[in-house]
């Protein structure tokens, strides 16, 4: 649709089955720019470099009435780095050397998440007709990446929201710009998230700058989403004091933000403009699981895994596997396994490796469960590579339970 106001015309809609949207987004009342292309649509594909297609957008888009704004923009998503440290726990043996190591990252990574989720819960009081958020951001800024934990845009300032997971004692150190926490008798040291912080606005500021956005103030704070935390800081460390806040206090402190600025920088149109960018232009991080724990592909364990006796005896057969071992049936074993490729090998693959992994007898198996698939594709008979379509997941193609 060429006309954004057509998003008004029935937002209700959006909100009978909201996930709907992504099973046919070409009928969704938004701009459909903004949406990942339809996975029945491969041509549409084409056109793009293939790490690109794999991250083509998606947002939960909230649409309020008249002029405005009450919106999540873009919802929080599970990190791919969680779901690629629990694939790889999956998929490696169980004496392997580096298991400890990448169970010590997916602690880390899941305390961070559920940080960010907590302070999610106090977004909620937010005056429902300001703010414009988006969780987990991240953006190219003249070839450099930067991520936004939290970014709230209202038509009078921005707010970028650093969340930290932070039990214990906390101490924000003035001279060397570094935090030490002291819990259970340990001492951790930290970069000082008030420094994390600055770069971000600073790195938010050129990027509205590029994309010829009005230059609107730009606030911050750092949120201690552990509300039994204690903070302290070093005398004279007044930035701390005004910058760091526990999660309980946040909408207290947006009161005190929004006070200080009157004067509105970005009309409705501009807001949506703002919006529209910066949904285009997210790209989630998508590393190397691998290489980061230097890990090799020959190391990765090959086959479809029983989700009950939790072995790699499954068997492939017509659109169902079944396990050997317990006798175990399932709909969406096989497609957990290419998941996993997806998450650990490669965002794209073909025939002859999809049969490698799922340790397929036959070829045309693999050609067959892959043009089944709908997977977008570039290529022809031998030299046909398929795309892992964004967000896709296992349960996706499954048949809905009627209740």
């Amino acid at each position: 649709m060429e006309n954004p106001d057509k998003w008004l015309e029935n937002p209700d809609k959006c909100f009978e089955n909201p996930d709907k949207c992504f099973e046919n987004p070409d009928k969704c009342l938004g701009n459909p720019d903004i949406f990942s292309p339809n996975k029945n649509s491969p041509e549409k594909f084409t056109n793009e470099p293939p790490i690109r297609q794999e991250f083509t957008k998606n947002a939960r888009i909230v649409t309020e009435r008249k002029e405005d704004f009450s919106l999540i923009a873009l919802e929080r998503a599970i990190p791919l780095i969680i779901l690629m440290l629990e694939a790889l726990l999956r998929r490696l043996p169980g004496g392997h050397p580096k298991r400890k190591d990448i169970e010590e990252s997916l602690r880390t990574q899941k305390a961070g998440y559920n940080g960010e989720k907590s302070v999610d819960y106090y977004l909620n009081f937010l005056d429902q007709e300001k703010f414009m958020i988006f969780k987990g951001l991240r953006l190219n800024n003249n070839g450099f990446f930067f991520q936004i934990d939290t970014l709230l845009i209202t038509p009078f300032f921005a707010l970028i929201l650093e969340i930290k997971n932070w039990g214990g004692e906390i101490h924000f150190e003035k001279n060397f710009c570094q935090v030490f926490q002291e819990k259970d008798g340990k001492t951790a040291t930290y970069t000082n998230p008030v420094s994390q912080a600055k770069l971000q606005t600073r790195n938010l500021r050129e990027w509205l700058k590029n994309h010829n956005f009005p230059d609107i103030p730009i606030e911050f704070l750092v949120v201690m989403s552990n509300n039994t935390s204690k903070l302290k800081a070093d005398p004279g460390y007044y930035e701390v004091f005004k910058k760091v806040t526990l999660a309980i206090r946040l909408i207290e402190k947006v009161s005190e933000i929004e006070k200080s600025h009157k004067q509105m920088v970005l009309e409705s149109k501009a807001m949506k403009k703002v919006m529209k960018v910066i949904l285009q232009q997210h790209m989630p991080h998508r590393p190397d699981i691998l290489k980061n724990f230097t890990i090799s592909t020959t190391e990765i364990l090959s086959g479809i895994i029983c989700p009950k006796c939790l072995s790699f005896t499954m068997k492939f057969h017509y659109r169902k596997s079944y396990c050997d071992r317990c006798g175990e049936i399932s709909q969406t074993a096989h497609l957990e396994a290419i998941q996993d490729y997806f998450l650990l090998i490669s965002p794209y693959l073909t025939n002859s490796e999809l049969k490698r992994f799922l340790n397929l007898p036959k070829p045309d198996q693999a050609y067959n469960l892959l043009t089944s698939l709908n997977f977008p594709f570039t290529g022809t008979k031998r030299g046909r590579v398929y795309y892992q379509p964004p967000n896709w997941q296992p349960d996706m193609l499954l048949p809905q339970r009627k209740d």
